[in-house]
């Protein structure tokens, strides 16, 4: 068994975020925040509400667990030979259309 020695690697271990703030977790999705804020009123994702510290202590931090953005991810996600128009790909003649359309 050979060991390879990598000077430039540290035993100091990565830090993994667990939890994203609703921007974070937004971005993650490539959704807006709102429509997060929607997806989580309806209970498709649940978020965990944060003790406030802050001056704002009516309302609690909502942080979103990367485990429950996957397990949203898998669960709606569609096929891509699924019959969503938006993933077909165009006919015959719907590509003869549009290879031959004259510019307006």
């Amino acid at each position: 068994m050979m060991i390879s020695f990598n000077p430039n690697r540290t035993n100091v271990p990565q830090r993994v975020t667990l939890l994203l703030s609703t921007r974070d977790a937004a971005k993650a999705l490539q959704v807006s925040e709102r429509t997060l804020y929607s997806y989580t009123k309806a209970g498709l994702i649940r978020c965990v509400a944060m003790p406030s510290t802050g001056p704002k202590q009516a309302t609690k931090a909502k942080r979103y667990a990367l485990s429950e953005l996957e397990r949203f991810i898998l669960e709606h996600q569609t096929p891509i030979n699924s019959d969503n128009p938006l993933n077909s790909k165009p006919t015959s003649n719907e590509a003869d259309l549009l290879t031959t359309a004259e510019p307006r």
